[in-house]
C-alpha cells in the first residue's frame, strides 16, 4: 500500500495505520513540522552622510560671506582714511594786480576769523619779492595814506553742491599811478608780524581781539602779489557710515569663518561615510 505524501505545510497528522487484516491500528505518529529559518542578523547602521549639496551650498555661502565681508570692511577702512576730508581748507583771491598795477593786497576786517583756529596767509608773485604783514587796520590805513589797494574779502559764493575755495577780489576805486612812493613794506614798525620771501612768503597767524588785517606788497613799486591764500585746520570726521561698515564686515567674515568650518567638517564625514559604504555594496 502506497504511503500518504505528508502535507505541504507539514501541519497535518498522518493516516492511522492498518493491521494485516484491514482492522484499524493505531493512530500514527504526525508528521515532523520543517525546522524554522534563522532570523537575519540586522545590518549595524552606518555613519549619516551629509548631502553633497549641502556641502556645496556651505562652500558658496562661505565665499559669499567673505566677499561681503571684505567689500564692506575695505570700504569703511576707506571712509577712515582715503575718503576722510582734507586736514584744511583753502580759499585763494586771484588779484590781477599785475594788470591793474596795483602795488598793495589788503585783506578785509573779518577774513582771518573766516572759520576757527589759526590761519596760514600765502602770498606769491612770480620773480618779484613778497613782504607779508600784519597789523591793525588803523595803523595799516595811516601807512597806505590813500595808495590804492586791492581789497580780498571773504569767500565768494560757490557753485551748487561745491565748497567755497575763491575770496572776493575788490579792485581799487581808481588806478594805482604809483604816487605817492611806498617806503620799503618789510621796515616798518607798526607790524605785528612780517614775512619776506623771493617769489612768496607766508606766515601762520591765531588773528588776536580786534580789527586785523593782512597787508601783501612787493618792494613798493612793483604790482602786489597775484595771488593770496589763506588756510585753516578743519577736523577730519569720518562720514556715519564708516563704523556700520567695519561693523558689519567684521561680523560678516566671523560668520563665514564659521561656516566654512561647520563645512569641512561635514565634507569630511561625507567622505568617511563613503569610504565606509564602499565595502558593504561590492559584498
Amino acid at each position: 500500500m502506497p504511503h500518504p505524501t505528508p502535507p505541504a505545510d507539514g501541519t497535518a497528522d498522518r493516516a492511522p495505520e492498518e493491521n494485516p487484516d484491514g482492522t484499524p491500528g493505531r493512530p500514527a505518529a504526525p508528521w515532523p513540522a520543517p525546522a524554522a529559518a534563522a532570523p537575519e542578523a540586522p545590518r549595524a547602521a552606518g555613519p549619516v552622510r551629509p548631502r553633497r549639496g549641502a556641502v556645496v551650498a556651505g562652500v558658496v555661502a562661505t565665499a559669499l560671506l567673505a566677499v561681503l565681508g571684505l567689500t564692506a570692511l575695505g570700504l569703511g577702512v576707506a571712509a577712515r582714511t582715503v575718503w576722510l576730508p582734507s586736514a584744511t581748507v583753502s580759499a585763494t583771491a586771484v588779484t590781477g594786480a599785475a594788470d591793474d598795477g596795483t602795488r598793495v593786497l589788503v585783506t578785509a576786517p573779518g577774513v582771518l576769523e573766516t572759520r576757527p583756529g589759526p590761519v596760514t596767509v600765502t602770498a606769491t608773485a612770480a620773480d618779484r619779492p613778497v613782504t607779508l604783514v600784519l597789523a591793525r587796520e588803523v595803523d595799516a590805513m595811516a601807512w597806505l595814506d590813500g595808495v590804492p589797494t586791492t581789497v580780498v574779502g571773504g569767500l565768494e559764493q560757490p557753485a551748487e553742491g561745491e565748497a567755497a575755495t575763491s575770496l572776493a577780489v575788490t579792485p581799487p576805486a581808481t588806478p594805482d599811478a604809483g604816487e605817492p612812493a611806498l617806503p620799503e613794506p618789510a621796515t616798518s614798525d607798526l607790524w605785528t608780524q612780517v614775512a619776506t620771501g623771493e617769489g612768496s612768503a607766508s606766515f601762520e597767524l591765531a588773528p588776536p581781539e580786534g580789527r586785523w588785517v593782512v597787508l601783501a606788497a612787493t618792494d613798493g613799486t612793483a604790482p602786489a602779489p597775484d595771488e593770496l591764500t589763506l588756510t585753516w585746520p578743519q577736523e577730519q570726521v569720518a562720514g556715519p557710515e564708516a563704523a556700520p561698515l567695519v561693523a558689519g564686515g567684521v561680523a560678516a567674515l566671523v560668520l563665514a569663518l564659521v561656516l566654512a568650518v561647520v563645512t569641512a567638517l561635514a565634507s569630511r564625514r561625507r567622505r568617511r561615510a563613503l569610504a565606509a559604504a564602499a565595502p558593504e555594496e561590492t559584498r
